[in-house]
């Protein structure tokens, strides 16, 4: 909203105008008149740095999808979820959300699988299992 802020400070709207813009398309997100007026003040003179501040807090890890793969893949397929938080030094919840819904696994018989299986997967079965007509 910031962005918007300064493209119609540019444009040599007044804060009014700006604010009652926001708030009708908006409605109560929009931020108040004297935060439109800040934003003003703000981009006196210059080209505004529109981007986010860096806020308190661990930052997410992106890449612990992938580290999370790797152990579960290579290192320790058979480890709990909670081993798996303390080999990466991550919390056992987001372990456990990053096997179940980035990577699509389940904990069955004391290993990692994926939670659906793979058409090789489902043909490998009917030919395990000829005469099971409940197999796709």
């Amino acid at each position: 909203m910031r962005g918007i802020a300064w493209f119609y400070k540019t444009l040599g709207k007044s804060v009014g105008d700006t604010h009652g813009d926001m708030k009708r398309v908006y409605g109560d997100a929009a931020p108040t008149l004297s935060t439109v007026s800040n934003w003003y003040a703000r981009y006196e003179g210059e080209t505004p740095n529109l981007d986010d501040r860096p806020r308190s807090g661990r930052p997410k890890d992106r890449d612990l999808a992938t580290h999370v793969a790797n152990v579960v893949e290579e290192e320790e397929p058979h480890a709990s979820s909670r081993r798996i938080a303390e080999l990466l030094g991550s919390s056992k919840d987001t372990v456990v959300s990053v096997l179940k819904d980035e990577l699509g696994l389940r904990f069955f018989h004391l290993k990692w699988v994926p939670h659906e299986l793979s058409v090789a997967q489902k043909e490998q079965r009917v030919i395990k299992n000829p005469g099971n007509s409940l197999l796709p």
